[in-house]
């Protein structure tokens, strides 16, 4: 599933170097300022209701102005000295006109990239055409003695974080080199996570994929879904292992689908009966039994070889009917039932 100087939620929290939260953290992006009663509110990618001449400006309270003269890539000081595609992007005095882009169906002609426009994702889902400012993986782009920070704004900071794989974190910039501050979906507090390239399966040096056996590179997203800007993601389970659940959360459970993957279990419990797999709680499976219902059974190992899925005294590990043709599970898994 989504990095920051802000610190993603997976997803992103209070600074532009956090990841990708959908934690409203300020005015910006979660709503907009009162605005005043001649004012219009209109959107910032769409444009809607401002007339042709106009343009959609003001972050914090969308209002519709002449629009400027100002072209794609020229510099600027305010959103309405650019033309009406384009919004005035950067920081201090290197400001350029931009083209708007929309983060959740994003259409910019490559190499350019649709960022975030804003340190905190807007309701508008407002990005610009462009290329990142620096790279995270090969760490390039940045002044000399500063580095790439990920994220959907990547950006080059002077600070070094200490923190590895795992370390607790709220801003990325206390994460090391080639790391994201990232909460997980579902998760109560955000990690350093080591990032991988996705451009790069085969590499092996710092930042580069180099996912060991049984990881894959899978790509990091941003709050609308959208893959992190130069190929930004993470190491994880390639599969997860339907009979032991490794691979998935505490609170998941591996799914025998093809590909086996890491889903909330269901409530009903040993004996019970369900409708479909995710009616059963975590190490039990729903069969079809001879008599035509079906009902949550007890996993096991067919191969034998872990004991910890065994089935009780009198039981027998029988293998699950996948129908005529079709390979049997993964990970060698079975049912108990009573031994024939």
């Amino acid at each position: 599933m989504a990095a920051s100087r802000q610190s993603p939620s997976v997803q992103r929290t209070a600074s532009r170097g956090a990841l990708l939260t959908l934690t409203c953290i300020c005015a910006v992006g979660c709503g907009f300022f009162q605005v005043g009663p001649e004012d219009v509110r209109c959107h910032l990618v769409t444009q809607e209701p401002c007339q042709a001449d106009e343009a959609c400006v003001g972050l914090g309270a969308p209002h519709c102005e002449k629009a400027g003269n100002a072209a794609i890539g020229a510099s600027c000081s305010l959103d309405s000295d650019c033309v009406r595609q384009a919004i005035c992007f950067g920081g201090g005095s290197s400001k350029v006109c931009l083209e708007r882009c929309d983060q959740s169906k994003p259409t910019c002609k490559a190499p350019l990239t649709c960022i975030q426009a804003t340190e905190v994702p807007h309701s508008d889902k407002l990005g610009v055409c462009t290329d990142p400012a620096c790279d995270p993986h090969a760490n390039t782009g940045c002044p000399s003695g500063e580095r790439c920070i990920g994220g959907p704004q990547p950006y080059c900071t002077a600070v070094i974080g200490v923190g590895g794989d795992g370390a607790t974190c709220t801003i990325s910039e206390s994460c090391k080199i080639h790391h994201l501050c990232v909460l997980p979906a579902g998760g109560s507090a955000s990690t350093c996570i080591p990032l991988c390239d996705l451009n790069s399966p085969e590499g092996t040096g710092p930042g580069q994929a180099g996912c060991v056996a049984g990881f894959a590179c899978k790509a990091l997203l941003d709050n609308f879904g959208q893959p992190l800007p130069v190929g930004q993601g993470t190491c994880t389970f390639e599969f997860c292992n339907a009979l032991t659940n490794f691979g998935c959360k505490d609170s998941e459970k591996c799914y025998p689908s093809v590909p086996q993957v890491c889903s909330y279990p269901g409530n009903a419990g040993l004996g019970d009966p369900c409708e479909k797999a995710t009616d059963c709680g975590r190490d039990l499976i729903c069969i079809l039994g001879a008599d035509g219902v079906r009902s949550c059974r007890k996993v096991c190992d067919q191969t034998g070889k872990d004991t910890a899925y065994s089935c009780a005294e009198g039981q027998e590990c029988a293998e699950i009917n996948t129908g005529a043709g079709k390979p049997p599970l993964p990970d060698g898994i079975g049912f108990c039932r009573p031994k024939t």
